[in-house]
């Protein structure tokens, strides 16, 4: 879940000089994807707030593969996890895998994951399933006969009975012939899905700076509604922004300044195809996944005090989804462990353990399904 799109300070202003134009290309190339596709009976309506039927949601990202286990269907901090990460097996692409480790039915019988999701749906809990991150491959990588990707996707759908999906675009997920495989896949498993009553709610996570999505991640957004995906929400990495924040500027500042951006580039997405969103729609289609703590780079750390702030300026603007890397981490490292650098077991600040959680999640209690 570590994004490697870092850009120095003194590049930030060049960054948000040409975000402009590159919205602007992005908007040709939908444009030019879309003149291959049927056209939309939709077209010029626009979209209503439905990103959100049950409520803004809160759910942490979960390291499925990482030791020691974290038992999420034991925690009382919340009700919803996002599972990570669902990526090829190194010698079959179009097998998912947990984290190249373990198959669908090798995360049951060694892990028990099924029974864990199990129990916390018997809470009242329920699940996303996360494709990708920035190690391994996501499935439509390797996997390059469209068909048996979207075969794929609706084994781990099927295997979970799942209603929501989040693609991790990073690392080697990226490259437009990579996204227009995936975005095909995606639209063809939720109109096969459609067929029988069943809809399946899809989210795109991709890093971000503070001037925005760069241009693969706006790309990636144009290939997905270029295919006719319907796409419910956009949740970005308000973390790793570089080698230093911003000079006179904060983690949540810039968490701020990040979403804020996003929140304009969503609006002229859409616009250029024909869907023109509203302020609060395309508010309420927008995520933000912090990571809390330490991050990767040494300068920023995410404190208990920039949750919370960030937490109140996401309500006030009306976001869809509030997340978090990562749940294993949300509590204080011991006293031997390293707190300059990042953690796969705890945070590096002081804290009690679902100190972050519960400060993020305030006030995002709807559901997911």
């Amino acid at each position: 879940m570590t994004p490697q799109f870092a850009v120095d300070s003194n590049r930030r202003v060049v960054a948000f000089s040409v975000m402009v134009t590159l919205i602007l290309l992005v908007s040709v190339l939908i444009a030019a994807l879309g003149a291959t596709q049927q056209p939309q009976s939709v077209s010029t309506k626009q979209v209503p707030v439905a990103a959100i039927p049950h409520g803004p949601w809160f759910a942490p990202y979960v390291d499925v593969t990482a030791t020691p286990t974290y038992a999420f269907d034991q925690q009382a901090s919340t009700r919803s996890v996002v599972l990570s990460f669902i990526v090829s097996k190194q010698d079959a692409a179009c097998t998912p895998t947990w984290g190249g480790i373990f198959t669908l039915p090798e995360a049951d019988s060694q892990l028990g994951l099924g029974q864990n999701i199990a129990n916390l749906e018997k809470r009242g809990g329920s699940v996303v399933v996360s494709f990708g991150g920035q190690a391994g491959n996501e499935l439509a990588v390797g996997c390059t006969n469209t068909a048996l990707l979207e075969e794929a996707y609706r084994s781990v759908v099927s295997t979970y009975n799942i209603g929501t999906i989040d693609l991790d675009i990073e690392g080697t997920g990226v490259g437009s012939t990579i996204r227009a495989r995936r975005a095909a896949a995606l639209a063809a498993l939720q109109q096969s899905l459609k067929s029988v009553h069943k809809n399946l709610a899809v989210w795109i996570t991709l890093p971000v700076e503070p001037t925005g999505l760069d241009a693969g991640g706006l790309s990636e957004v144009a290939q997905l509604l270029a295919a006719h995906v319907d796409l419910t929400g956009v949740n970005v990495m308000t973390f790793d922004f570089g080698s230093g924040l911003t000079a006179g500027q904060t983690m949540l500042s810039d968490s701020e300044s990040a979403l804020s951006q996003t929140h304009q580039q969503l609006e002229t997405l859409y616009q250029a195809v024909g869907m023109p969103l509203s302020s609060e729609a395309a508010w309420s289609m927008i995520g933000a996944t912090a990571m809390i703590g330490q991050n990767d780079n040494s300068g920023e750390i995410f404190t208990l005090s920039d949750a919370t702030g960030l937490n109140q300026f996401t309500l006030a603007h009306g976001v869809g989804r509030m997340s978090m890397w990562s749940a294993n981490r949300d509590v204080a490292c011991g006293p031997n462990q390293n707190t300059k650098v990042a953690s796969d077991t705890c945070s590096g600040v002081p804290q009690t353990a679902g100190s972050f959680a519960k400060a993020l999640a305030s006030g995002f209690e709807g559901h997911l399904n």
